[in-house]
């Protein structure tokens, strides 16, 4: 399965954990924060590529969530080896 995430017009974590519901159908319990997201992804049992795409206004515009998704992006792959988490 490929998941494709474009954040041209993302500015905030909230818009951000909106799209991210749209497309993966969050349960009503996700916490809305990156350690939410990553126990959410590493329950992921199928071949899953999230891609997320367009990012540079949104990494200007939220820098300290910007790099702690690519922390968690790297912890996922030791993690979960069914899920590809790419920011482009």
């Amino acid at each position: 399965m490929e998941i494709i995430l474009d954040l041209e017009k993302v500015c905030t974590a909230d818009e951000f954990y909106d799209l991210l519901d749209e497309k993966l159908e969050l349960p009503a319990y996700f916490g809305r924060n990156l350690d939410a997201l990553y126990d959410v992804l590493t329950e992921i049992g199928e071949e899953t590529e999230l891609r997320i795409i367009h990012t540079d206004s949104a990494a200007v515009a939220m820098p300290r969530f910007f790099r702690g998704l690519k922390r968690m992006a790297a912890d996922l792959r030791e993690e979960n080896a069914k899920v590809c988490l790419n920011i482009e």
